[in-house]
């Protein structure tokens, strides 16, 4: 199985090669993911997968995961930066219209980013992998790239910012 996982308040993605087959899945892994499994997290979902660590047994790719734990805040100032400079991709992300699973995605992402995720990082540094943009200067900035790197975990930059992007894409495929 191939997996995408998405924030929450995705309900899906358009792709690039739509050729790409994997499932799209928003907010949450599943129960049982195998050894030949590979997950790939996109910005919240990222963290998601890291909150569901010890449930995931195959490979682990995270696509601008907004690292390191900082104040809300702080994260609330990147959203702002990153809305105003890069913007929403609304052309290949389809957000939810449901207004309770919304705010539901809301408590969630301010769970996700007060949580440490650097005990999961360590145990999992032989099987993550991270992609960033390097025009991600909002959520998986140097600060976060410099703090994976110190616990061991890959990183692969790419010409690319935030948004899902197809230079992300064609290192995850």
């Amino acid at each position: 199985m191939r997996m995408l996982i998405l924030p929450k308040w995705l309900v899906s993605i358009k792709l690039y090669d739509e050729s790409w087959a994997f499932d799209v899945q928003s907010g949450s892994v599943p129960e049982h993911v195998g050894q030949d499994d590979c997950l790939v997290g996109f910005s919240l979902g990222a963290l998601t997968i890291l909150d569901a660590s010890d449930r995931v047994k195959g490979r682990i790719i995270l696509v601008n995961p907004p690292l390191p734990k900082r104040n809300l805040f702080v994260w609330l100032m990147h959203w702002y930066r990153f809305f105003m400079r890069e913007g929403l991709s609304s052309t290949r992300q389809k957000f939810t219209k449901n207004p309770f699973r919304f705010i539901v995605a809301l408590v969630d992402c301010a769970r996700l980013l007060s949580k440490d995720f650097s005990p999961a990082l360590k145990a999992l540094k032989e099987r993550v992998v991270v992609v960033r943009g390097k025009g991600d200067d909002y959520f998986c900035d140097d600060v976060a790239v410099d703090f994976l790197k110190e616990l061991g975990v890959r990183v692969v930059e790419v010409d690319a910012g935030h948004n899902w992007s197809e230079e992300a894409e064609g290192v995850v495929c």
